[in-house]
């Protein structure tokens, strides 16, 4: 992302990531599912999608979600390639 122009801020949990967005305000969100700590990425993305309904959120897993995703989220499986993202970012 950063090789194609994104300022990337990255994080290791999704506590510091929504620390992160509060404090940050990004227009894009690229989460995992499966994150360290006690949120998840689903949580993040509900997190973020409540707090910005205008942010773009993308979660990534290689297993489908186990619940739904907040509206307006996009879901990619993984393997995922770069190109895959920018695309989606750029729009």
């Amino acid at each position: 992302m950063e090789e194609s122009g994104f300022w990337v801020i990255q994080c290791e949990d999704a506590e510091t990531a929504s620390l992160a967005l509060k404090a940050r305000h990004p227009a894009l969100l690229i989460t995992d599912i499966n994150l360290v700590g006690k949120m998840s990425g689903i949580e993040l993305a509900q997190l973020a999608r409540a707090a910005d309904p205008a942010l773009r959120v993308m979660v990534i897993s290689g297993q489908p979600p186990t619940s739904p995703l907040p509206d307006g989220v996009t879901f990619f499986s993984k393997p995922v390639y770069p190109i895959e993202l920018i695309r989606e970012a750029a729009h």
